[in-house]
This record gives C-alpha cells, structure tokens and sequence, in this order.
C-alpha cells in the first residue's frame, strides 16, 4: 500500500529538515576539525577519521535533500545521480564508521600506538572505496537504479538487502562489539588508575598522565 501525497509531503519535510540538520552538523564539525588543525591541537588518526566522516555526511545529506527527482526520460539523469549518490554515499559512510569503530578497538583493547594506526589509513580508504565504487558501479551497469517511493534509489527489496540493509546489518554487529569490547577495556583500566591514585578518577583533557595510563 502507498503512501498519499499528504503522507509523502510530510515524509519530504522530515527528509529535508533532516539532512539540512545532518549537513548544518558535518559543517559544524569540519570547521572545528579544522581550528584545532590550525592550533595544532589533532593528537591522533581518530580525529582525522571523524573529519573524513562528516565530509562523506555531506554529500550523502545533499542527495537525500534533493527529494523526489524527476524521472522522465529528459531528467532521468538526475534520478540516476541522485540513486548513485545515496548508494555510494550511505556504503562509504556505514564502512568507514566500522573502520573508525575498529581502529578504537586496535587502539584502547589491542593496544596499539595511535601513532601507528596511520598506517592503517591506506586499507580503510581502500576498503571503503573498493565496496561503496564497486557496489554502486555494479548497480548502474545492471540498470538497478530507479524511483524508489520518495527518492530514486533500489527500487528492489532483494537488491535493497543485498547492496545495503546486509551490509549495514554486518556493520551493526562489528561495531556493537567494538564498543562493548573497547567500553570493557576502558573500565578495566580505570579501576586500575583509581587503585593506584587512591580516589575515584575524574579524566580531563589535559590530564596527560592519566590519559596516557588508559590508553597503555
């Protein structure tokens, strides 16, 4: 069953207003990134990683915002890069937050140096390229992309699960056990320090000493 044209009115004011939010907040932290670049405040790839996220955030926010795109035969260009844009954008953004999720666990519970983790950049770059580039390009060539109720996308259930929900699914579950095994190793550490400080611990940023113990 459809939605009526009332239902998809209020379904593309919720879209736009969310993904002008999302954009508003890319731009927001890209600008932050950046002041503290310039202050030379960036002390590990994480934060270079949240930057490189919200700059794949903004793309994918203006795709989404575009909304319903013509699809006639002198338009269908638009919907077509309107569908590679939310395809390529959305599997760029759910691999390189699995990527991110990983190199907190490879630094708090593995104990790698973060410094080291630079060199980790190149197979997440590649790796997210490899899947967004190559799902997205496979789709076009097999003429997948077309109107998808509110936006031109997969207009297949199969290939929605396929191209997307599997692998954000897979992404979910990755992440979910990074953040218990990392949330694990954190706590760990700190009843550790309190030990040894002999009082609850309270972390700040410039905390460096105690900083440094929890991430040994």
């Amino acid at each position: 069953m459809g939605w009526t044209s009332e239902e998809e009115k209020i379904l593309m004011i919720a879209s736009f207003t969310s993904s002008t939010l999302s954009l508003i907040g890319s731009i927001y932290i890209l600008f932050r990134y950046l002041r503290r670049k310039m202050l030379k405040k960036i002390r590990n790839f994480n934060d270079d990683m949240v930057a490189i996220l919200s700059l794949i955030t903004i793309p994918l926010s203006l795709s989404y915002g575009m909304g319903t795109t013509p699809t006639h035969e002198n338009w269908e260009f638009l919907c077509i890069t309107q569908a590679i844009g939310i395809e390529i954008f959305s599997l760029m953004s759910i691999t390189w937050t699995t990527c991110l999720g990983f190199n907190l666990y490879a630094w708090i519970v593995l104990g790698k140096n973060p410094y080291t983790l630079h060199k980790f950049k190149y197979v997440y770059v590649l790796l997210t390229l490899t899947i967004s580039i190559g799902f997205s390009l496979y789709l076009y060539l097999h003429k997948s992309y077309s109107s998808a109720a509110l936006w031109c996308w997969l207009n297949d259930s199969k290939e929605q699960f396929e191209f997307f929900w599997g692998e954000v699914a897979i992404a979910w579950i990755l992440n979910i056990f990074f953040l218990i095994q990392t949330r694990r190793e954190i706590n760990k550490k700190m009843k550790i320090v309190e030990q040894v400080l002999g009082q609850p611990l309270i972390v700040t940023e410039e905390n460096k000493t105690i900083n440094s113990l929890l991430t040994s």
